[in-house]
């Protein structure tokens, strides 16, 4: 679980490598990530997003509140 870490692009890259590396290491549970970020940028959040698909992991936004965006992340 992770609260507002998505706010400079150039974390982008290595926070996704980090949660792959965590949900590969704990694939037998099949336990998601959780991450919570206060919607600053819309462009960081979309690198996120893609960082995040090229890693081969599944993003679903369990809850949008306007200035919070709620990210559940999984491995197939």
């Amino acid at each position: 679980m992770a609260s507002d870490v998505v706010f400079d692009p150039s974390i982008v890259g290595p926070l996704a490598g980090t949660i792959s590396a965590l949900l590969a290491a704990n694939a037998e549970r099949g336990t998601p990530a959780v991450v919570a970020c206060t919607v600053r940028n819309e462009r960081t959040l979309d690198m996120f997003e893609k960082q995040l698909g090229e890693r081969g992991l599944l993003s679903e936004v369990a809850d949008k509140d306007g200035s919070v965006r709620i990210y559940e992340i999984t491995r197939p």
